[in-house]
């Protein structure tokens, strides 16, 4: 088991939540027995993949609940994910939490080999190519409407006046593909109300990796010299190479992490952030768990849960200095954020494409 440095605790806690498929593992195939000696008590066990910043962001979400509750609590990390959920189980595992797509087929066979063990996977759902999809009744998993957040930065980018916008996404996995598809959505409902359809445009681009690189810092430096006047980020450490061409240019920037903040907020790229409550979301899931007796009850068991906002699990958040959305009051925000709420706003990733006004440019 490897320990998981503390990192600074920010007033947010933020995450994206997109990953590249999860590698080919040997995995068995059969039901694995409880260890020999029973826990005695609760044993929550977070498995990491990569260490990314969304997986610091889930474990120390994991490490407050477990502290309000004095819970034991566990880290592990291996090269090979399922050899961590071996080990957790091995010791004694009640509770393993993980996050993000590297862990969809690793709990599509854990659920099965470790039935006395509750699951709860963030921001993905248990699925393999191999077989049919399924969560057992010892399995909970919590995605979020990424459309709706990335609605919200739209909206918001060209509520406050700008109107040359950029989306640059790190790979086109699909909570990547709502957050831009959102964001399109957004930024044309705003120039709809404002009657300035004919001058708003989007230049849209994956950069095929989560990576900075020097190819993508060349792309968006390109955008905001010849007239991009900010760009919405996502994608991880993608957001980096962004940050640096908007450092030298003068261009804006928006983010989902919540390190960006770290990062940006005292400069003047940063205009904010799109976010989702993910560690939230899992503290309010282990809550339940809990008070079921550490089973999952019938709400949750077995099942996915979409969260957005009216669950409280998106919003836009502001950086250190205080809100930077400026022509946005506290009442409008709050007014949007019932419009998304009663479906007065609908934002279906679906529909983008077939019915935006503004002029989007789709980028290879």
């Amino acid at each position: 088991m490897k320990k998981m440095p503390a990192i600074l605790i920010v007033v947010f806690f933020i995450v994206c939540g997109c990953m590249p498929a999860p590698s080919e593992q040997p995995l068995p195939d059969t039901p694995l027995p409880m260890p020999t000696e029973a826990p005695i008590s609760q044993y929550l066990c977070f498995i990491a993949a990569n260490e990314s910043e969304f997986e610091q962001y889930l474990y120390h979400g994991m490490l407050a609940f477990c502290g309000m509750h004095e819970l034991r609590h566990g880290y592990y990390h291996e090269p090979i994910p399922m050899d961590a959920v071996h080990a957790a189980a091995s010791d004694g595992a009640t509770v393993i939490v993980a996050g993000g797509l590297w862990f969809e087929d690793v709990f599509q066979y854990a659920q099965g080999l470790y039935p006395h063990i509750q699951f709860l996977l963030m921001d993905a759902e248990p699925y393999t190519f191999e077989l049919p999809f399924h969560i057992t009744q010892n399995t909970h998993a919590v995605l979020f409407w990424e459309e709706q957040a990335g609605f919200l930065a739209g909206y918001a980018a060209v509520q406050t006046g700008y109107t040359q916008l950029g989306f640059l996404g790190g790979m086109a996995v699909p909570d990547v593909v709502r957050y831009g598809y959102g964001f399109v959505m957004g930024a044309d409902a705003a120039a709809v109300e404002l009657g300035i359809t004919a001058d708003v445009s989007i230049r849209y681009w994956y950069a095929g990796s989560f990576q900075p690189n020097d190819a993508t810092e060349a792309r968006m430096a390109e955008w905001y010299a010849t007239g991009t006047e900010l760009v919405f980020c996502c994608g991880l450490d993608i957001y980096d190479s962004c940050l640096a061409a908007a450092d030298v240019t003068g261009g804006r920037i928006i983010g989902v992490m919540g390190t960006e903040f770290v990062r940006a907020a005292n400069g003047i790229s940063a205009v904010g952030n799109a976010i989702l409550h993910t560690p939230q979301a899992l503290i309010q899931a282990l809550t339940t768990l809990m008070q079921n007796d550490w089973r999952w009850p019938e709400t949750h068991a077995g099942k996915t849960a979409v969260l957005g906002v009216v669950e409280g699990a998106v919003a836009l958040a502001v950086t250190e200095d205080g809100w930077r959305w400026r022509d946005i009051t506290a009442e409008a925000y709050d007014a949007l954020l019932s419009k998304l709420a009663s479906g007065e706003l609908h934002v279906d990733y679906n529909d983008c494409g077939h019915f935006a006004t503004i002029h989007v440019d789709y980028q290879d």
